[in-house]
């Protein structure tokens, strides 16, 4: 059996206390850098719980959050995760109204290609869209 040289066993320890110091100071920067909206959420804060649980959506937990801080906050937390879309829909069926009234207005038209474009609905998009540079084809 071979014994350790004493420099391997120098650098060996040298390069512990430098990882050492290293996973250190990535606690301590990560521990002032985290978001100021978990800390909200940790907290209770209706608005960064509102702000949290729109930006997690599209993810399987959001079901079970959501259920999780109404209980807390009551059913008007659900009413302002979803205040964007419900605003949006009343302004498609107001643009619509107007479509109705008048096909060719522009701005409606362009609105709508907007609002659908916003919702994530290509297809309408494109449709509105189309019916817009039909009325002016400078609406780019």
């Amino acid at each position: 059996m071979s014994a350790v040289h004493p420099q391997t066993r120098k650098t060996f320890f040298i390069a512990a206390i430098i990882l050492f110091n290293l996973a250190v100071l990535g606690n301590v920067i990560s521990s002032q850098t985290i978001s100021s909206t978990y800390t909200q959420v940790l907290d209770g804060n209706k608005k960064g719980v509102v702000y949290y649980l729109t930006h997690i959506r599209s993810l399987p937990i959001f079901t079970t959050e959501l259920l999780r801080y109404k209980e807390q906050f009551g059913a008007v937390l659900e009413t302002s995760v979803f205040e964007k879309e419900v605003k949006r829909k009343n302004e498609i069926l107001g643009q619509e109204a107007l479509l109705l009234q008048n096909p060719q207005v522009r701005d409606a038209l362009f609105n709508l290609a907007s609002l659908y474009k916003e919702a994530g609905d290509r297809t309408k998009s494109a449709i509105y869209l189309k019916r817009a540079r039909a009325v002016d084809p400078s609406v780019k």
